[in-house]
């Protein structure tokens, strides 16, 4: 048996070879004829000077600008001062412009190299290039002149210390105008959903006033900048290419503040007839809180609100309306943002949403108003803010708790202030007495100290109650009216004083009687013991 293996021949060998290097050269070839074809730019001491985008001589555009920039740079300085002859030349089978300066050639030039999109020719282009070179060698004999270079470093430095003593003026005037604008200039403007607006004004008015200052500073930096680059020969392209640019900038902006004019005087009308509106609605609303306007619709509790939400959701309606007619609004950036903003909103005010909703049902169902007594879980105080988001309640140690609303709406509130009427407020205080008192007795010590008692109404008069007869002792439950709600705590705190004094006065202890055994004698302070030292004598 013979087995088969795969065997090749020598011409296979040989053709692989020859396909192999015919791929690396085309490769090559390509490559060189890229380079050939890209146009190269001649840039001799930062001017600009001819476009290369045709091989003249067996060179390409990028060894023919080399060479030409190094044929320059090597000039002497008397060569500089010759006169630019161009004369036009033919190397094989091309015909072009060859520029020579005291004899000595410097670059040609072909038609290849002219841009024929703007219908120019080669005489044209080879008289641009001329005056190019002109300007270039100008130059250098300028920069070899120590007294040019001097003055220019001179009005270098007066530039400097002119644009310092402007720049030091711009903040000086800056901090000046900003330190006049205070929060008390914005007193009248309104809270938006209970956040206090008078900051955020204050520093939109300050950036509103750093804003031009800081393009006057911009403005000086750049014209300071231009002057000084155009002192030198060298940098002058420089210069030149700024000034430029501050024109064409100038004149964009100029042109697009014109644009912007019509759009921003219709966002101008829509503001002013939104604050005619929300005045009025501010007015009317006033009224009905203050009492001065009834209407069936709206209490007067409820007004303040009223009057923040229609604020609201005017301010919103006339943005929407404005949002088409602001200057870039229908541009990418612009939506970008909206977006960006949009979404932000949606993933962020789901718990500001929560709050809103909850303060629009502690409002509007009139659990309470500033003013009323509450108790909300363990806090009892008086209710001085009924904002959208939170109510602030002022406790009888004048410290001021916020209540976040969704925790008013998930819990009980007891409203004090609720039972008053044209009778007073009803409060009420508990007291346990002992079983071997006799309870006739309890009420009438209990009214008797509720007469006593400064600030109390006498009509209708004091009210007891026994509320639970426990196992050792029998609960009894006062109730009063008070002449000034505000004065709930103080008159508590009389009342209790008074409870304290007829109850000794007539030698019946008051004592929860957690004890095993009934005392021997009653646990009651005589009236010669009421007030020892320190405290001020009976009167």
């Amino acid at each position: 048996m013979h087995s088969s293996r795969p065997s090749f021949s020598h011409q296979s060998c040989a053709a692989f070879i020859l396909l192999l290097l015919a791929s690396v050269a085309l490769g090559a070839a390509e490559e060189r004829a890229t380079s050939i074809a890209e146009p190269a730019e001649l840039v001799v001491w930062n001017r600009p000077l001819m476009v290369f985008r045709a091989p003249f001589g067996g060179l390409t555009t990028s060894e023919r600008a080399r060479r030409a920039e190094e044929r320059i740079a090597a000039l002497p300085a008397e060569a500089l001062a010759a006169e630019i002859e161009a004369k036009d030349v033919t190397m094989a089978g091309q015909t072009g412009v060859m520029f020579y300066a005291d004899g000595r050639p410097l670059f040609g030039i072909t038609p290849g190299d002219v841009d024929g999109s703007d219908g120019q020719t080669l005489a044209q282009a080879a008289e641009l290039t001329r005056a190019g070179i002109r300007e270039v060698f100008a130059a250098r004999v300028e920069a070899m002149r120590p007294q040019m270079m001097l003055s220019g470093a001179l009005h270098t430095v007066l530039t400097a210390l002119i644009l310092a003593m402007v720049l030091i003026t711009l903040v000086r005037l800056s901090r000046k105008l900003q330190s006049r604008v205070r929060e008390s200039a914005f007193s009248q403007l309104p809270t938006f959903f209970g956040v206090d607006l008078r900051p955020v004004a204050v520093s939109v008015v300050r950036n509103i006033i750093r804003l031009p200052l800081v393009a006057l500073g911009l403005a000086a930096i750049h014209l300071s900048l231009t002057y000084a680059l155009g002192q030198f020969p060298y940098t002058r392209p420089w210069s030149n290419a700024l000034g430029t640019w501050f024109l064409s900038l100038a004149k964009h902006i100029a042109l697009g503040v014109i644009e912007a004019l019509p759009g921003m005087v219709m966002v101008i009308i829509i503001f002013i007839l939104t604050r005619i509106v929300t005045r009025g609605l501010n007015a009317f609303c006033t009224s009905v809180e203050e009492g001065r306007l009834e209407v069936s619709w709206m209490q007067p509790e409820t007004a303040k609100a009223t009057k923040r939400m229609a604020a609201v959701l005017v301010w919103l309606f006339a943005i929407t309306i404005a949002y088409p007619y602001f200057p870039g609004s229908s541009s990418d950036a612009f939506k970008g943002v909206s977006v960006f903003a949009g979404l932000m909103l949606t993933l962020g005010s789901a718990g500001m949403v929560n709050q809103v909703m909850s303060g629009l049902v502690v409002v509007f169902s009139r659990t309470m108003r500033p003013g009323d007594i509450v108790k909300v879980g363990e806090v009892v105080g008086t209710v001085t803010d009924l904002g959208f988001l939170s109510t602030k309640v002022r406790t009888p140690r004048h410290e001021e708790v916020t209540i976040p609303n969704a925790v008013l709406v998930g819990t009980s509130v007891t409203n004090f202030s609720r039972t008053y009427d044209d009778f007073g407020m009803v409060v009420s205080t508990a007291v346990t007495i002992g079983y071997d008192t006799p309870w006739r007795q309890v009420h009438a010590m209990l009214q008797l100290a509720a007469t006593r008692t400064a600030g109390l109404r006498a009509e209708p008069g004091p009210e007891v109650v026994q509320k639970a007869l426990s196992d050792w002792y029998v609960e009894y439950e006062l109730r009063v009216r008070l002449e000034k709600p505000e004065d709930r705590f103080a008159a508590l705190s009389r009342l209790h004083a008074m409870i304290q004094d007829v109850f000794n006065e007539h030698g019946v202890q008051i004592m929860s009687p957690h004890f095993e055994t009934q005392p021997a004698q009653a646990v009651v302070i005589p009236k010669s013991g009421w007030a020892p030292a320190p405290a001020l004598p009976l009167t």
